[in-house]
């Protein structure tokens, strides 16, 4: 498949309107309704996800700007300082995750409300941020695969002449997936199980995903060398997926035991 889409749907001066804006806005959308939905199932005030939205939007936004200037781009920072504040010019997922965590935990905390109860139904909806915002890289021609002869390699045409694995679309439907089953599991145990418990284990099942699919994708970060191992995405996984653990199995809250 040869793929040579121009990401700029249209553009009137120095505005722009991509695709892959277009996909991030369609996954906040898609996650915030989700999240409604499931808001209901354990009776939760609908009004605290509608005030909570903007704190996890900006925070999720800055931490993933911040992420990436740290670890896949320390250089254009350092030779340019200014390029801290252009936002958005360089997203990392590892860092947009901590920053969504961390705008939900600063509006819980103003509001004194439970920080597990109100994030538990908004996981799902993560899956299909994930899905969209993958698909938007995808237009945009970066976070390529590494270079295969598999029969569905793409040639991303604004990218270089290699045929390669179409490594956005692996984690788009791994995306897909984790929404349709922490839906279908929220939906059903969603009353039943302590908060927290979705949280964790969607941590554990998306991170894993990341790690598994960061072997079919170009190495991205500066801080890679030819002949490292495992990528930058790789590295940042882990302590996801141990942490996650350590908090279902072996910290004070019982996460496993309902």
């Amino acid at each position: 498949m040869i793929w040579d889409i121009d990401p700029v749907i249209i553009q009137l001066g120095a505005i722009q309107l991509r695709y892959y804006g277009i996909m991030f806005a369609l996954g906040i959308f898609l996650a915030y309704y989700t999240a409604r939905q499931l808001y209901k199932v354990r009776g939760i005030d609908e009004k605290h996800l509608d005030g909570m939205l903007l704190y996890i939007v900006i925070s999720m936004v800055v931490g993933a700007h911040l992420a990436h200037l740290i670890f896949y781009e320390p250089s254009s920072f350092i030779d340019n300082p200014i390029r801290i504040l252009q936002v958005g010019n360089g997203l990392a997922s590892h860092g947009g995750f901590v920053g969504a965590v961390l705008g939900h935990w600063l509006y819980v905390k103003r509001h004194k409300q439970s920080f597990y109860e109100l994030i538990d139904p908004v996981v799902p909806g993560a899956g299909l941020l994930a899905l969209t915002i993958r698909i938007g890289n995808f237009f945009n021609s970066e976070i390529v695969g590494s270079v295969t002869n598999v029969p569905w390699a793409v040639q991303f045409v604004r990218y270089d002449e290699e045929f390669r694995h179409p490594s956005q679309l692996y984690e788009s439907f791994t995306g897909l997936i984790l929404f349709l089953v922490f839906f279908y599991l929220y939906k059903k145990e969603g009353k039943t199980r302590v908060p927290g418990y979705f949280f964790y284990w969607f941590i554990i099942a998306y991170f894993t995903s990341r790690f598994i699919i960061e072997f079919w994708k170009e190495k991205q970060s500066e801080l890679e060398g030819a002949a490292s191992l495992i990528t930058m995405g790789q590295w940042l996984s882990v302590p996801m997926v141990l942490f996650a653990i350590y908090m279902l199995y072996f910290s004070k809250r019982p996460m496993a035991k309902r």
